[in-house]
């Protein structure tokens, strides 16, 4: 991620009812995906399904990891 992006990101994602819902609607995603893993008994859905939900936990923590790149930038490296 670029200096530039995670600023931008740091920005709009700073407000936590923005966040916050955000991560709501992430969590709500996440268990729909999970229910659907359960029953699931096609090997490349499956696989589909959770590499589904890993990205989704990726956009979970976007905020924290656009954070440690403004800092890493900040800190001239």
């Amino acid at each position: 991620m670029t200096p530039k992006i995670a600023q931008e990101i740091a920005q709009n994602l700073n407000h936590p009812k923005i966040i916050n819902a955000l991560n709501d609607y992430v969590d709500f995603r996440i268990n729909a995906l999970r229910e659907e893993l359960d029953t699931m008994k096609d090997d490349r859905r499956i696989h589909e399904l959770q590499g589904a939900i890993a990205v989704l936990k990726q956009v979970k923590q976007i905020r924290e990891h656009a954070l440690a790149v403004v800092e890493v930038h900040k800190n001239g490296g």
